[in-house]
């Protein structure tokens, strides 16, 4: 089993997803963690698919690329949470992220 390297911090936000040259699609950001995020969605995606967030973060877009981890299903709502690992975590992004942690 994997062991986490830091903290997850409740942030939910508004997203846009893309992947594959497809439009981006609205979903909601759930967390948030030094080198990942997990978004709730709609319909599930297959592990390992290469994706596009952008983070509208007081009122300014901040993209970030990744790879879906991992699926779960919520079965009371019949949604689910992606677990994406990131692979470009900016200097903006781990400001929000280091400013969430100092929160909690």
């Amino acid at each position: 089993m994997e062991q986490r390297t830091s903290y997850r911090i409740p942030f939910e936000e508004k997203v846009q997803f893309g992947y594959l040259g497809r439009p981006y699609t609205d979903w909601t950001l759930a967390n948030i963690s030094e080198n990942g995020i997990a978004v709730k969605a709609d319909n599930p995606m297959p592990e390992y698919t290469a994706v596009t967030v952008v983070i509208y973060h007081m009122g300014k877009p901040i993209e970030l690329e990744g790879e879906i981890k991992r699926v779960t299903q919520c079965h009371f709502t019949n949604t689910f949470e992606l677990g994406i690992n990131l692979k470009n975590n900016n200097s903006e992004y781990s400001s929000i992220y280091l400013s969430m942690l100092n929160r909690s």
